[in-house]
């Protein structure tokens, strides 16, 4: 892990958070704010997928605020989207999304960007 650590330690606290979300919403089936009720929204927030996907973005956050006092914004932003080719893969395989081919061409074309940023 050496110098990124607490870039990738950022990522996988993010893609927990965002799994988390999305484990919330589904409980939710369809949600809207209209008519904006103040009841839905904090049913919304205090579910405890919410909390918890909240609590793993803050965690996130802060391994984020340590990486950039070690690794160039220019090399760690980028490598943030590591975390989309996980979830591209783990929304197939946890939430059964739609497997596209031009998705996983994107997929391909993201792994080369973040190996050509790293160098």
């Amino acid at each position: 892990m050496g110098r990124y650590q607490n870039v990738y330690l950022a990522i996988i606290f993010n893609i927990l958070g965002q799994l988390s979300l999305k484990w919330s919403m589904m409980h939710f089936k369809t949600f809207s704010l209209s008519p904006f009720r103040i009841s839905k929204i904090l049913s919304l927030l205090f579910a405890p997928y919410s909390i918890l996907g909240i609590l793993l973005y803050g965690i996130s956050a802060i391994f984020w605020m340590i990486a950039l006092t070690k690794v160039e914004l220019s090399v760690a932003y980028p490598m943030l989207s590591v975390g989309y080719i996980i979830i591209f893969f783990i929304s197939i395989l946890l939430f059964g999304e739609p497997y596209k081919s031009i998705r996983l061409i994107g997929v391909i074309l993201i792994v080369f960007g973040v190996y050509f940023i790293s160098r």
